[in-house]
């Protein structure tokens, strides 16, 4: 629980901060994300080393499909390197990696299209930080962790 309890706190209060940063100045320096993903890396590491390989795979299999958004300019360069990051946050410690993914997957096309409706009606024309989106589905996942997985 308490290992839990370090994992929620390293992933979250940089996320805050990145929040901060992307709603106040739209725009996030790549070095800081860069730096919490070698962070992610290495709690990784030394949390779930059991299974460091199905993780690896994994997140070869979502940064290739987030890379591939980042190619069609659907995503910046930020939001690739965080949502990686925010995946690794989100499996260490769960026991069972491919559930918890799926989860990942499914609660982020949930909060997006929801994001996205709200954006079409209230924020025509505007641009939209996703930093804040990444946070709250590091939030729901660190919950659903607790409870389910």
């Amino acid at each position: 629980m308490i290992n839990q309890i370090i994992i929620f706190i390293l992933g979250l209060l940089p996320l805050l901060y990145f929040s901060w940063k992307d709603l106040k100045y739209n725009q996030i320096n790549n070095i800081p994300i860069f730096i919490y993903t070698i962070l992610s890396l290495i709690v990784l590491f030394v949390f779930q080393s059991s299974q460091f390989i199905q993780l690896i795979i994994i997140l070869t299999i979502n940064f290739g499909v987030f890379y591939f958004l980042w190619i069609k300019n659907s995503i910046g360069g930020a939001d690739l390197k965080i949502i990686t990051a925010i995946l690794i946050f989100s499996l260490i410690n769960t026991p069972n990696i491919l559930v918890a993914y799926l989860f990942f997957i499914v609660i982020l096309l949930i909060i997006g299209a929801i994001y996205y409706i709200y954006c079409k009606i209230f924020l025509i024309n505007k641009e939209v930080p996703f930093i804040p989106l990444f946070t709250l589905l590091f939030i729901i996942m660190s919950y659903l962790k607790l409870v389910w997985l």
